[in-house]
């Protein structure tokens, strides 16, 4: 039936008075083609939706399993914190008792003293030591060695006396050394000489 609503529509399109009839034609014509594209458009909207939530769920599915991981962690260093907690307290428990236990102790230690005379300090008296003039040397250490001692000779320098001369444009004095003289520190035991 289409085919033949086509035909009759280009029939009377054909016909002198067929300018209007054209021009509803091409309109009809337009707005068909109009109707198709507007149901495409509709239909890859749709699509597009329908992707976008699809990987909005995928996405959506990870953070649930990531967030289901941390609660796992979250619950087990819970239950290791309760546990560290725990034996912390029963610890810091055990070591007050130990010291109440101890400070007891110190205290009857102290209550078992007698009550008398309290114990004075020991002071040394004066006339324990004995006095000498006589000089003591302090004990040798058992890796002591005696030193070995070197003669050593000093050197002794003589200057000879700065003189001033009359004459102002006379150069500047140069002191004059005289040979160095060794001279022995410590000199040898001299033979006796009997006169």
């Amino acid at each position: 039936t289409k085919t033949l609503h086509h035909l009759h529509n280009q029939k009377v399109c054909e016909q002198p008075n067929a300018t209007a009839s054209n021009a509803i034609f091409e309109i009809n014509k337009l707005k068909a083609q109009l109707q198709e594209k507007d149901d495409t458009f509709r239909h890859l909207h749709a699509e597009k939706d329908i992707l976008g939530l699809t990987s909005l769920k995928i996405q959506n599915d990870g953070y649930k399993v990531t967030n289901a991981n941390l609660n796992k962690c979250y619950q087990e260093l819970s239950k290791a914190n309760i546990y560290l907690r725990t034996t912390s307290l029963e610890k810091i428990a055990t070591q007050k008792a130990e010291i109440a236990t101890l400070k007891a102790e110190a205290v009857g230690k102290k209550n078992s003293r007698p009550t008398g005379n309290p114990t004075k300090p020991k002071v040394l008296a004066s006339e324990m030591y004995t006095k000498s003039s006589m000089y003591i040397p302090p004990q040798k250490r058992a890796d002591w060695v005696q030193p070995t001692l070197l003669p050593k000779k000093k050197q002794v320098t003589c200057l000879e006396p700065h003189r001033t001369s009359p004459r102002s444009t006379q150069k500047p004095l140069v002191q004059h050394k005289k040979p160095t003289v060794p001279v022995n520190m410590f000199p040898k035991e001299k033979p006796d000489t009997e006169a």
